[in-house]
Parts: structure tokens; sequence; C-alpha cells
């Protein structure tokens, strides 16, 4: 704690031994000296307030306040929440608080917290909960009560077995009209539903706590985006005028999304409409002309729109220039139009007119953006605080000086312009899980705003990397509702939470700060949005590099040592280790997935990812992450549901053999396969790379002069993981140069010459082999590998694994038609979503039976793209009938890809409600590179019918499908 709040605590709580010299005593010598009174009949957020004193007071003092309510007890000092008849007869009354408005009486041994209250749930932001604000202001500014972050652990308590109270009569309301920190909806990634909504329970507490609501309503989303479905046919001049001269979305944003086309803002009968509508549809609590434009850039290239810009380059130029890029098929042709700044002021001001025109008792006002190619302050203009603007700043991560400057720039001209001002940032996307620390930078927009103009705060979003980003997340919490605090205070109550760790725990988030103030990517490209917001995990790891961690893990350690001796410190150390050790398992995973990607280990990235989920599931209960918003964007590059199942079907093998050269090709004579071979005296040799890279290899070329061509052999000796038992089982080579042989258990399993079946590029690609019947679970197995290599390099080269597979279930009747498309395509239908896709019968490529059904892809969308990745996509599909509601299915598909395919295969059924993850099966796969794969998985569907669908999203190449079944379980 501070000095000088422990000044304020001892000069507002004064700490005596016997008794009180203000007359009012919370608690003596650690016993409760006063009774808190509800009122008989109140809404929730009074009784929590009711909850959140007692608890709080507890934490304190130890002792615990009885609640009870109002006429069972009249006796003593007596605390009255709420709107009790007490409060009432005195003349403490909230008729004239406002919302979330809060009055604090102490007077002899009464105190009075009383508010603005609602019916609603005391949670919801739309609810006042004066009341309740009003206890929270109290535990704040007088107990010295900080929530750092949600859960017991960031919620630090001065410690008093004495507590009293001077006479008072103080009114709190709250700085901005509106307050509020979006939480994403974006709920998978935790192993227990329990503990998700614990945390989110926890989570909305701590913003409670901190105070975010609304005085008024004055979040108005984008206001267009029906518009496209009300009056496309009808009036299709209310809409842009792209440069190919359509009024139509732009197909190179999200795919020509409707709800994204921006407006033609300078149509006259487009602001009569909206007038209309508003006209229509206002309400006391919702009064605004909502201007809001859709969230895209403003697009229109009419000429009334582009005159309207005032811009500084002809619009022939401008015009030109945008047709040239669309053209092109430039995504960022709107760039060409330059700022359109002038363009929605003069809108806002034109709505404003005619709302006059229309009621001009009303005296409206208008809610727009300030957003995109209109966040630029426009010229010449005065709102004259009729305008309310959300301005989502041009700032995000990294926060540098030129940053700061342009927002505070941009800020004061819009101010200037008389704009009531919302600060709407998306810069809290900002870092995934990372320790990124912006809390100064943060700190300085914020207090320059608030003296400019500002009426309300918008943040977008809360992702909940408590554990990293600790500092900053409290800072933006505790400056939105006290303007007077300094963030020097701010960080000083943060850090003394540590306790006798708090100046290493400083000098970690003050290196944390310096290291991101002064980071840059390394290209452009990755600096967009905050580095690319949504796949910040993919390039983090330029900053967080090992030597950066390294530091970082050495500060938190001596951490951890000046903590000792205080368990409260020592857990909140351990807290903020938690999240630095959560960051680098993630950019563990980026690294071994960017190795996948270009070589192909898919084991080493899938066991990667199991270790992260099993730290999380592991440490989910202690809050120190949302893991929803990871998951959400991991998900858009990781191929999770892949990997997962490699994770559980897949079993590396060591790197490490032993190894021998065969120069006079008689290891088979020899028996170099046999179990008995006594191979103690060969040499160790890794799998992962050629053996000329190797120590073998370099060798021999010392002391031979050139380079081993011919046949060498390795061996390794491996038990089977226990999850193969009645499994089918098959041992994958990444790749061996150039021929090979395989024994197991001294059973020769394989022969692969090369070319292998013609393939001059057999020597670098994967292959596999069925080991189920050669190996056993007993005992350790043998395998031994004989590699002939006539030029280049030579030997194992890419890790190999053993897959574990489901055997074939021969039993259950198949309820999918046509299942090996042997009746030609019959039972299936095809549809193309995106591109050209060809759907053919392929008598050649087979997994068994005599065909397979085929899908190649043919031709790709111009603008169009699945995922924002994919210019084709496309699918078989089947319903399926004759299912019972409740029962379980198991669902098995074969397929193969092409060597060259670059997409990936989607198998979905859905059966039931898309919510209900059981009644739907949701599955994903990658390149097989030309070998056939087996995926499957369960469902209980809620419904007699399903369909099925076969997706793949692909730029090139063929997919095939075989033996698709779905049959009953066999309930033993």
């Amino acid at each position: 704690m501070t000095n000088l709040t422990s000044k304020l605590i001892v000069s507002l709580f004064i700490i005596l031994a016997g008794f009180s010299i203000f007359g009012f005593d919370v608690v003596k010598s650690g016993k409760p000296s006063a009774t808190i009174i509800i009122p008989k009949k109140t809404c929730s957020s009074v009784r929590r307030a009711a909850i959140e004193l007692q608890q709080h007071i507890k934490l304190a003092s130890g002792a615990k306040l009885e609640i009870s309510t109002e006429n069972n007890i009249t006796e003593g000092n007596i605390i009255y929440l709420g709107n009790c008849n007490a409060a009432t007869t005195a003349g403490y009354r909230a008729d004239n608080i406002p919302v979330n408005g809060s009055r604090i009486k102490v007077s002899g041994n009464r105190m009075y917290i009383y508010g603005k209250d609602d019916n609603g749930n005391w949670l919801h932001g739309n609810t006042s909960v004066g009341t309740l604000f009003g206890v929270y202001a109290l535990l704040n500014d007088y107990l010295g009560v900080r929530w750092l972050w949600p859960g017991p652990l960031g919620t630090s308590v001065p410690k008093s077995q004495d507590i009293s109270l001077k006479d008072m009569s103080k009114e709190i309301n709250l700085p901005l009209k509106n307050s509020r920190w979006r939480v994403p909806n974006m709920r998978s990634g935790w192993k227990s539903e329990a503990t998700k909504n614990k945390f989110y329970q926890e989570q909305n507490t701590w913003l409670r706590r901190q105070r975010f609501g609304r005085y008024s309503d004055l979040e108005y989303g984008h206001a267009f985006t029906k518009y496209w479905k009300r009056f496309h046919k009808t009036n299709p001049d209310f809409f842009n005028l792209l440069p190919n001269g359509k009024r139509e979305a732009d197909p190179f944003y999200f795919d020509g999304r409707k709800d994204l086309i921006s407006m033609c803002v300078s149509n006259p009968q487009l602001i009569k409409q909206i007038i209309k509508d508003w006209m229509r549809t206002r309400t006391k609590d919702h009064a605004y002309i909502n201007a809001n434009e859709n969230d895209t850039r403003g697009k229109c290239t009419c000429p009334s729109c582009l005159k309207w810009d005032k811009s500084k380059v002809s619009d022939k130029k401008r015009l030109a220039e945008a047709k040239r890029r669309f053209q092109e098929g430039d995504r960022n042709w709107v760039a060409s139009l330059g700022c359109v700044s002038n363009r929605y002021a003069r809108f806002y001001l034109e709505l404003l007119k005619e709302a006059d025109k229309q009621d001009p008792e009303a005296k409206a006002k208008v809610c727009g953006l300030i957003y995109g190619n209109y966040d630029e302050p426009p010229q010449n203009v005065n709102f004259k605080k009729r305008v309310m603007l959300r301005f989502c700043p041009p700032i995000m991560f990294p926060w540098t000086e030129k940053k700061l400057n342009k927002y505070k720039e941009f800020w004061t001209k819009w101010s200037n312009c008389n704009a009531e001002l919302i600060m709407r940032p998306n810069f809290t996307w900002d870092g995934h899980c990372f320790p990124i620390s912006y809390a100064k930078s943060f700190a300085e927009c914020f207090k320059f705003a608030s003296k400019r103009n500002m009426v309300g705060a918008d943040f977008d979003s809360l992702k909940g990397s408590f554990a990293t980003t600790g500092p900053t997340l409290y800072m933006i919490a505790r400056l939105q509702r006290d303007f007077k605090v300094s963030p020097e205070q701010v960080l000083e109550d943060y850090y003394s939470a540590f306790g006798p760790a708090k100046k290493s725990v400083k000098a970690y988030f003050d290196y944390l700060e310096k290291l991101s103030d002064n980071f840059a990517f390394k290209t452009a490209k990755e600096g967009i949005e905050g580095g690319r917001f949504t796949d910040f995990y993919t390039v983090a790891g330029q900053l967080f590099t090992p030597e950066v961690l390294a530091k970082c893990n050495a500060i938190l350690n001596q951490s951890e040592t000046e903590a000792q001796g205080n368990e409260t410190a020592i857990k909140r150390v351990e807290f903020l280790k938690l999240g630095l050790k959560h960051s680098e398992l993630v950019l563990e995973c980026q690294k071994e997935f960017l190795k996948y990607s270009k070589a192909g280990k898919a084991v080493e990235f899938a066991n990667a990812l199991k270790h992260l989920e099993q730290f999380r599931a592991k440490h989910e209960q202690e809050f120190f992450a949302n893991l929803g918003p990871l998951e959400h964007f991991e998900c858009r590059n990781w191929p999770k549901n892949m990997m997962r199942l490699l994770s559980k079907n897949m079993v590396s093998l060591p790197e490490g053999w032993k190894f021998q050269w065969d120069e006079n090709n008689t290891g088979e004579k020899k028996h170099w396969y046999a179990i008995s071979m006594n191979d103690s005296n060969w040499n160790p040799i890794k799998i992962d790379d050629f053996w000329d890279n190797q120590l073998p290899g370099k060798t021999w070329l010392k002391e031979h002069g050139q380079a081993y061509t011919g046949i060498a052999w390795y061996r390794l000796k491996f038990n089977l993981p226990e999850n193969a038992k009645g499994k089918k089982i098959l041992l994958v080579f990444g790749a061996v140069d150039e021929a090979c042989s395989i024994w197991i258990n001294g059973k020769k399993v394989l022969d692969r010459p090369y070319p292998y079946k013609g393939d001059t590029g057999s020597w670098q690609k994967a292959f596999e082999v069925d080991i189920t019947d050669d190996t056993h679970l007993d005992s350790p197995n043998l395998i031994a590998v004989k590699v002939i290599n006539n030029a280049g390099k030579g030997g194992i080269w890419k890790n190999a694994y053993l897959k574990i597979e489901e055997k074939e279930d021969t039993t259950g009747k198949n309820l999918i038609s046509n299942p090996g498309f042997e009746n030609k395509s019959s039972g299936w239908g095809k549809n193309t979503q995106i591109g050209t896709i060809k759907f053919s019968i392929d008598r050649q490529i087979k997994n068994t039976g005599n065909t397979s059904g085929q899908m190649t892809i043919k031709q790709l969308h111009k603008s169009k793209k699945y995922a924002g990745k994919y210019g084709a996509w496309g699918r078989y599909f089947q319903k399926i009938n004759q299912l019972t509601p409740g029962k379980k299915y198991k669902l098995s598909v074969n397929f193969r890809t092409s060597e060259d395919f670059d997409g990936k295969i989607m198998i979905w059924v859905r059966g039931g409600n898309r919510q209900d993850p059981k009644a739907n099966i949701d599955l994903t796969w990658l390149t097989t590179n030309g070998k056939w794969q087996s995926l499957s998985a369960q469902l209980i569907p809620d419904r007699k019918t399903a369909t099925i669908y076969l997706n793949i999203a692909a730029n090139r190449g063929k997919v095939w499908f075989d033996d698709i079944k779905l049959s009953p379980v066999q309930e033993h």
C-alpha cells in the first residue's frame, strides 16, 4: 500500500484499541459492530451490494457483518442499503439521482448507501446499479480495496482489525455517460464448461467492480446492414456506385457481403429514408439518428459523393485511378479515393437539416463514425454538439510516438468541430496472449481525450489475458471511472499488491513496456492492424525472442525469491509466471507449425499443440487468460482438429537409431534384420537428416575423400503404446532416399524400389506400411531398414511415426447410399459454392472396390475466397434417413488428395442443432500427399434425418472419396 493510501485510510478509518472518536464503528477489534440492512423486497443489485460489502469487510478485518431485512433490527450501528424505508423517512431518496449514480451518508450510528437501481440483472451493463456502485466506491475510495484482475487472487484488500467512519455526505457519479468493455462471444477452447462459466462470471463481476455501465444508451451499431434486403430492388441508388459502374457490394471485401455494402450518402432520398426510419423507431432512451456506416470504408464513386469530398486531387483523376485498380483486382482500390471525411461530415449535417424540417421540436442529434477512410478530421465543420461520433482511432500495436501524436491531432481536430466523442478503439484486441504492454501510452491518450469532449468509451474487446497484460488492463479499467487518478498511482496500486516483490514486478513490466514501445515488425504487412491482431501469435516470435524470454523469466524468478514469506505475493508472482509460460508454449506451437508447413513434421506440431492444450486444461481454473478468443484466432491458421487427431492417433518414433554401412551388401545374409542380432557396436544416427550431413557420413568423407553411395542399415527397438491394443497399426516414414526394404521383428513387410512406380520424386515422399499383424504389445519390437542410395546424400531423412487407427467396423448397417461410388454418383448430390469443380468417378484410383468419387479443381473464382484463401469450394452431399434420435452412430470416411493439393477437406454431418456438438460432426484434414487417409467420429442426432457433406476448398489439386460408412454403434 502506498503512503498516500495509508494516510487516507488512517484519516477516514481511525484504528484505535478501545473506542472510535467518529461514532460509527463498522468493526472493532476484529468483531462486527454494525449490521447491513436491505429492503424486504428489493432488486438483485442491492442484494449483491450487501454481499459485496459483507465479503470485503470480512477480508479486511475477519469480521462478518450480518445481513438482514428492514424492521428486523433497529438498534446499534446500521448500514442501510438501497431504497429502505428508513432512508426515505430520513429524506434520502433516489428520485433525482442519475443512472448508476449513488450517495453515501453517514450520520451518528446510521450509514445510508442508496442510488438509482433497476430490477434487471446486476451484471448487465444496461441495468442501473447505483447502490452497488456506491458500495464499490466506499470499498475502493475509503477501504483501499483494489480489483486488479478477476477472482480472489486479483482482489487486494488492506487488513485492519478496526474500521470506523466519520460523518459524511458524498454524491458519486461516473464521469462518462456510457462506458463499456465488450466481451467477445468466443467460448470454445475450455476443457471444463463449469470453469468457463465461472471465469465469465468472475470477469463480468470485475467489470462491474470497475463500474463499467451506462448513464444513457449511446451504443449504436452499424445502421444500414439490412438496407440491401429492404431496398436493393426499389432503391438501388441508396448504395455505393463501384468503379465497375454497378451498385453492389465490393466483391473484393468479404466476398461481397451485402451487409457490408457502403452507402451513397449524398443521395437525398437515402437521407429522407433514414429520417423516416428514425421518426418511426426512436424512443426516449434511444433518440439519436443512427448514421453509422456499415463496417467498411466509404466506397461510393458517384459524381455527387466525389464532389462532397472536396479533395485536393481532381475527382476525374481519383475515379480513373480507382477504375484501373479495381479492374486489376486490387483489393485496396478504395485507397484511390483518398480521405472522404468531408463527405460523411456533410452527410451528418444533411441528416440534421432533414430531421429539423420534419420535427423541429425534437432537437435531433446524429450518431456517426470516425473510421477507415473517413478518420481524418474534415475541413471547416461545426457540429454544434449535435453530432456524436464513435472515434475508432488509427492506433494499434506497437504504440509509437508517431501514432500517439497522430491520435492526439485527430482527436483535437474532431473535438474542434464541436462533436461529442466516444472512444471506440480496437487496440484492446492486440497481442493475443503475449505480454505486450502499453499502459502508459494508453493513459496518455485517454487523459488527453478526457479533457476534450469525450462523453463515452466503448472498448473492443476484453480478451482477458490478465496474467500477461495486467497493468494495461487495470489502467484502462481504472481511468474510465476516475479521471482524476494519475497513471502513476494506478501502477503503484498494481505493483504494491505484490508486497516485497513490488520492485522487481515493476521492473518486469517496465522492461516489457520498453520492449513493446521500441518494437517494429519486419514487414509492413505484418504491422497492419496491430501486427495482424487476429494472427499476432504467428509473428510474436519477432518480439519475444529466446533472449527476451530468458530475461523475463530471470526477473520473475527474482520476484519469486523476494516474495518468500508472503503467501499472497508468491501466488501473484506465480500467476505472472503462468502467463509467461503459456506464451512460451504458444510460441513453441507456432515454431513447430512452421516446420510442419515446410517439411511435413506433423507429429512434432501435434505434440506441441497437445502440450499447450494440456497446460491450458491444467491451469484454466486459475483464470490466467480467456481461452475462447485464443482458440478462435489460433484456428484461423493452425489445423487444430487435424492435429488433435494426430496427437491421439500418431506416435513419433525416436529420432536416434542404430546405423551401419553395408559396403559389400552382406547385411541380409548376416540377418541384420533379426531381433537377436547384436547391434551394440553400430553407430548412432538421427533420422531427421541425410546420412551425409551427420557424423557417420562426415567421417566416411574424411576417410575416403568422397561421400558414401551404396547400402546402409538402420535399426530401432520400440514399444507399442497401450492405446494400440486391438487397433490397426501403420508405420509411416516421412521420406527415405532412395530405395529401401523394411523388416518388422525379422519379417520383411515392404520392398520399395527407386523410382517407386516410376515416380522419380519418390525419394522425398512419405509412405506407410501396415504392421498390425507383425507387432506385439507385451515386448519390444524391432524395425530394420535397408537403404540403397546410388546418388546424392541418402538415408532416412524425415521422421518416422506409428499411426494408430480403428480397425474397419464390419458390423452394423451402413446408412450411406452408394458408399463407394460403385453405382456412379447415385445417391450423391453435387454442389459448387465457389469457382468451378469437376465431379467424376475414378476407376483407376480407389481405396477398395472398383471406383471412387473424385473432385478436381478446374477454375478459381475471381474475387470470392473460402476463408479468405481458397478460390474453389465444392462438395458431395447426401441426405441420410432412418436415424433414431438419441442413438449413437459412427461415421468413417476414406479420402486421398493429389500431391499438389493445397487446400483442406472438411467432412460435416448435420444431425441436429448447430449449438449441440454431439449432434453434429466437423472433421478437417489437409493434404494426404497421395496416400489414403481414414477419419472417423461419432454423433448422437436429435432428429430422424441428417446430411453428410464431403467438402473440399482449395486452389489446385484433386481429392478422392471412398468407403463412406455411417452405422449405429452397438452398445454392450
